[in-house]
């Protein structure tokens, strides 16, 4: 081996036409042996027993010779050296001497090797030569072959549903990767339309903090990523998995399976649940058409996810709930925890139970729960007694707004809302009461809201406006855009006292606002032709306050608008929101960012900008503009000694721009002392101010900024830099 040869393709350099480490083979004391001879670079073959041949060695055997080169520090002192093994010799680490050498030559030493050569003495001579290996360090064992993990569990293509306790364990497993130590093992999984794991839709460690083969979930885990991506009850995420094994930095996947998880319901026991009304031992007059409504309600009972449905059950005292006299599903085909039914029906089903007008009966009454198959009756028993009328007091019917009526009580404070019914014919000099209470209560008792009808309760109409409906919604501590859920039926009294009620309707109130013209607001300071001569980097505040606008209960904002002479406000200069992204009756702003503004517009250091300025409030589409304007002129400073203090655009090179966030400043120029780093928004307000060492390269994170433009504006001892920069994450 060395740096000869001579061969074409690839094409090495001759530095040296001499062979190192010559390595012979050369006949035993007998026929059926031989040895092998080494030199440092001699081209004869050597012939001392034990210095620079080996031993006879027998044909047909294999051995396995390391020829190793020393390269040594100087000149004429590498060295070469072989070493001999036999099947079952321990070649782990190297032996302190080798079979042959070391031995020097007397050719130079190489710069480098780059070419074995095998070379047959004569055609009679038959070697078999298994391989060769070339390397820089000692280590002949086998490289251990490493084996990715297998899947095992569930099997690919499995199906698996969802549905039961949501302790019902889900254990996925495999085999661990061989040759591959102290691996921790991720389970990932994806969609299957997209399967790339890029990244994976979902990655669990396994067990044992990632050192077990194994993962377990359960159901219920499961469950809640289906929730999570969306899923119903009925669906089916299409997915596979795999299993990823890291060991020292080194990562090996496992193959890829699909599986199917269909959604079901979480499964456990009905829950405990009470009876909530009408009270125990309540007592209910019932008629013939009457359309007032009698509402029962009890808690809700729970099945884990299953679908709960109730029914209501009433029995003679003394009966059993095994067959109940009376069975009626709850509202919505039995999925709420109310039964709404008139006493008009009531009626109806004491007539057929045999109960005669002006009768009473007593029953007891109760909710039974069912999910899937289980069943289970509230924790209470409840008595009420219905005594049918023997009077015809006739009824009254809701007319507007409409059951299930939806109104956004947004406009001006004047809107009328009319609400009306058909009159109680059948009872003598009739007054009425609007009353009105929460859907979630439903009773009224007593109702949350009782308005006497128009004409002092004797119309049929009740005449409301935005602005009574504000006050009640506000006063129950609604914002805008809350939404009162609500519930409202008539009580009609005749002077005798007999009583009669519409029929419930729902109507939701939705809170928004009571609109006005904007009112006229005036400026405060600063006074008229005020002047401001303003800085790079100058810390200073200037605060520009106007007096308060009002629309309604509407939110106002406002905007500091300013033109050069002979402008037009509708068309501003320059357009700045106020305090508090608009909302204050004052806009701050710092000389040094005033300065930056005058500068992005063009202005030189010593120029000023002559300006009228107003502030324009806005509420919803009106806009006006404040009763006056005033004049206001603003001068950049000019450093009468060092001119280069003015704001550049050269020499300063912020980057990537636009920026993710992270932002590289390079400066071209020299420069002294603290760099002051101010960042300015769009309005002209300091976003960021940071410090920082002098130096060719500085850089800054622009943390928690929205997206949009800013000026970042550099000052040094003796330069300053401006430079426009978008950021987009």
């Amino acid at each position: 081996m060395g740096e000869y040869a001579n061969n074409s393709t690839p094409v090495y350099t001759a530095i040296s036409t001499a062979f190192r480490a010559r390595t012979y083979a050369v006949p035993g004391s007998t026929t059926a042996k031989y040895r092998l001879g080494l030199t440092f670079n001699s081209s004869t073959a050597p012939s001392t027993a034990g210095v620079n041949i080996t031993a006879d060695l027998d044909t047909g055997k294999t051995y396995l010779a390391v020829i190793k080169y020393h390269f040594v520090a100087g000149t004429l002192n590498d060295s070469v050296s072989l070493f001999l093994f036999s099947d079952g010799d321990n070649i782990a680490t190297e032996p302190a001497k080798p079979t042959l050498g070391p031995l020097a030559g007397d050719q130079s030493d190489v710069v480098f090797l780059q070419y074995a050569a095998l070379r047959q003495y004569n055609a009679g001579q038959g070697i078999i030569v298994d391989g060769m290996i070339a390397r820089t360090d000692w280590n002949w064992l086998p490289v251990k072959k490493t084996v990715a993990p297998k899947l095992v569990g569930p099997a690919n293509n499995a199906s698996v549903r969802v549905n039961g306790p949501a302790t019902t364990p889900v254990v996925i497993n495999w085999t661990k990767a061989v040759n591959f130590d102290k691996a921790v093992y991720e389970w990932q999984a994806d969609l299957r339309s997209l399967s790339g794991f890029k990244p994976a839709a979902l990655a669990l460690a396994s067990d044992n903090s990632g050192a077990d083969s194994a993962l377990s979930l359960n159901f219920g885990a499961l469950d809640q990523v289906l929730a999570g991506l969306g899923l119903k009850v009925g669906d089916t995420l299409k997915a596979v998995w795999r299993v990823r094994a890291v060991s020292s930095g080194d990562t090996l996947y496992s193959d890829t399976f699909a599986i199917d998880l269909i959604r079901g319901y979480m499964v456990a026991p009905l829950s405990n649940f009470n009876l909530l009304a009408p009270a125990n031992n309540t007592k209910l007059t019932v008629g013939i058409g009457l359309t007032q409504q009698a509402v029962i309600r009890w808690n809700a009972s729970k099945a884990g996810t299953l679908p709960v449905t109730y029914e209501w059950l009433a029995i003679a005292k003394g009966g059993s709930f095994a067959s109940p006299a009376v069975t009626l599903a709850s509202d919505n085909s039995g999925a709420d925890t109310t039964l709404t039914v008139t006493l008009g029906a009531l009626d109806n089903l004491l007539a057929g139970l045999g109960v005669k007008q002006g009768d009473s009966i007593e029953l007891q009454w109760t909710v039974r729960a069912a999910a899937d198959t289980q069943r289970l009756d509230a924790s209470q028993i409840w008595d009420i007694t219905l005594k049918r009328s023997n009077k015809d007091l006739g009824s009254i019917r809701n007319l507007s707004p409409a059951d299930k009526f939806s109104l956004r009580v947004n406009g001006p404070a004047s809107t009328p809302v009319n609400i009306s019914w058909t009159s109680a014919a059948k009872l003598s000099n009739a007054r009425y009461t609007w009353q009105a209470d929460l859907r979630s209560v439903g009773m009224y008792m007593p109702p949350a809201l009782a308005l006497a009808s128009d004409n002092s309760g004797a119309d049929t109409t009740l005449s409301l406006n935005f602005g009574a409906l504000e006050q009640v919604l506000s006063g129950l501590g609604l914002k805008v855009g809350d939404t009162l859920k609500a519930v409202w039926r008539v009580r009609a009294v005749s002077n005798s006292a007999d009583t009669i009620y519409s029929q419930s309707f729902a109507i939701d109130l939705i809170r928004g606002y009571m609109t006005a013209p904007l009112s006229s607001f005036a400026l405060v300071s600063p006074a008229n032709a005020t002047s401001l001569t303003v800085k790079p980097a100058q810390p200073d505040l200037v605060n520009i306050t106007w007096r308060k606008s009002t629309a309604g209960t509407l939110p106002v904002t406002y905007t500091w608008i300013a033109i050069l002479p002979g402008g037009n406000f509708s068309a501003p200069t320059l357009a700045l929101p106020s305090n508090n992204a608009g909302k204050d009756t004052v806009l701050t702003a710092s000389y040094g960012a005033i300065d930056a503004l005058l500068a992005s517009q063009g202005l030189n250091p010593g120029d000023s900008a002559n300006l009228q300025w107003a502030v324009l409030a806005q509420a919803d589409a009106q806009s006006l503009l404040s009763s006056e304007n005033r004049l206001i002129t603003l001068k950049r400073f000019k450093d009468p000694v060092n001119s280069t203090l003015g704001l550049q655009m050269r020499g300063f090179n912020a980057y990537p721009n636009p920026s993710n966030g992270l932002v590289n400043m390079q400066f071209s120029e020299q420069l002294s002392g603290t760099l002051n780093i101010i960042v300015i928004d769009a309005s002209g307000r300091i976003a960021l101010s940071r410090s920082a060492k002098a130096e060719s390269r500085v850089q800054l994170a622009l943390e928690g900024l929205e997206d949009g433009v800013y000026w970042i504006q550099v000052q040094a001892e003796n330069a300053s830099y401006l430079q426009r920069l978008v950021l987009k994450h």
